[in-house]
């Protein structure tokens, strides 16, 4: 009953939402549809309200932009975005002479995907300029604590970091040059739930890793600046 009473606003023919929405000819139209999301929100508004002309205009919570969302809140093709669009914000910081555009460009993404996926980019004069750091999520691998470990960092200088980790340990595997990892010993790096993780840099323990592995191979290094 009172769900009725709340809902009687809506509209003077309809005591509820449902019977409104019985009575829609189309409810799969773009108005039925966006009166439908609105009242979701807002359950108490009437149906003027609900149409935008309300005395109180409806405030909808802003959605945060791309590169604000964690990762496990993107979709499939958002996350292959971002990894595509954090590539080339490295390859910006490493050769800031290139291009972003053409950068963008050669690995296949349009930059205002990359600049819409990362806001990592801001315009002066005529050239884009890559920011220096950022706080975008994202997902790599490391070695540690004896395991191959999937994390999520929350912004460019822990992966950096990592990032230089992993070279190291590939220095070591392919190289066959240990000492690179020396001046990784007693560090890490703390992933977005400032959960520390420290680099594995026990070299049998590093081979013992790569063995279990189907394929030896490395990940990309989202940042290496």
């Amino acid at each position: 009953m009172g769900d009725q009473i709340l809902i009687m606003g809506l509209s003077g023919r309809f005591r509820t939402f449902e019977e409104w929405l019985a009575a829609q000819k189309n409810p799969n139209s773009p108005y039925v549809q966006r009166i439908i999301k609105a009242h979701a929100k807002y359950p108490n508004a009437t149906l003027r309200e609900l149409r935008g002309h309300g005395s109180n205009p409806l405030r909808y919570p802003k959605r945060k932009p791309l590169y604000q969302r964690p990762w496990n809140k993107l979709t499939s093709k958002q996350k292959i975005q971002r990894e595509m669009a954090l590539k080339v914000v490295s390859e910006s910081r490493r050769f800031p002479d290139r291009d972003p555009v053409q950068i963008a460009k050669s690995n296949g993404i349009k930059f205002s995907d990359v600049v819409r996926a990362t806001g990592a980019f801001r315009k002066v004069g005529n050239k884009w300029i890559v920011n220096p750091s950022d706080e975008i999520p994202r997902i790599m691998h490391i070695y540690s604590n004896s395991n191959d470990l999937i994390i999520e960092l929350n912004n460019s200088r822990e992966a950096s970091l990592l990032g230089q980790y992993l070279d190291a340990v590939r220095w070591f595997i392919f190289k066959n040059e240990p000492e690179r990892l020396e001046a990784f010993k007693n560090r890490g790096v703390f992933d977005s739930n400032l959960k520390f993780y420290p680099f594995e840099t026990d070299l049998k323990k590093i081979l013992e890793i790569v063995e279990r592995r189907e394929e030896p191979e490395f990940y990309s290094i989202y940042a290496t600046d």
